[in-house]
């Protein structure tokens, strides 16, 4: 229903499903599961381990700034390795059958054939975009959860009274 290809054919989300469901089948419900797999359990892996080896060389009172940097750079990082895969999923999520055949099979499927057909790069079209979505949310998350975490267990207090 997001896709500018499907603008306007959905009444509602309980008539995407019923009309999925009808011309599709079950499976379609599933489009670009696996690129989403792989796309997300390397995000976090890289995320969290960039995240828990910079904060061990920090020092113990960090500040809001010093987190959200943190968070900003580790989602940096960690989207620029999975965007192949986020073009992926959204093809494979976006593409319609023409008489029953599916453009992409497979994750394994549509990585061969965009670059076999347009190149590596366009495995990174719309990187601009994703980045600085990503960027901005990882940044305020973790500040954000850094601050909450903090203050709920008393890290953040002065002993000093």
């Amino acid at each position: 229903m997001q896709s500018v290809e499907h603008l306007g054919r959905y009444k509602s989300s309980a008539d995407c499903l019923r009309q999925v469901l009808a011309t599709e089948g079950p499976g379609a419900l599933f489009s670009g599961f696996a690129a989403t797999c792989v796309r997300n359990a390397p995000f976090n892996a890289l995320y969290f381990s960039i995240i828990f080896s910079a904060k061990s060389s920090l020092p113990e009172r960090r500040t809001f700034a010093t987190d959200l940097a943190l968070g900003c750079v580790a989602g940096g990082v960690s989207t620029f390795a999975i965007a192949p895969f986020d073009v992926i999923k959204s093809r494979m999520q976006n593409q319609r059958s023409n008489a029953g055949e599916l453009e992409y099979r497979n994750t394994g499927h549509a990585l061969v054939k965009i670059i076999r057909n347009e190149g590596v790069g366009a495995l990174y079209k719309g990187f601009g975009p994703l980045l600085l979505k990503v960027v901005l949310s990882c940044g305020v998350s973790y500040s954000a959860f850094s601050f909450a975490l903090d203050n709920l267990t008393g890290a953040g207090e002065d002993d000093t009274v």
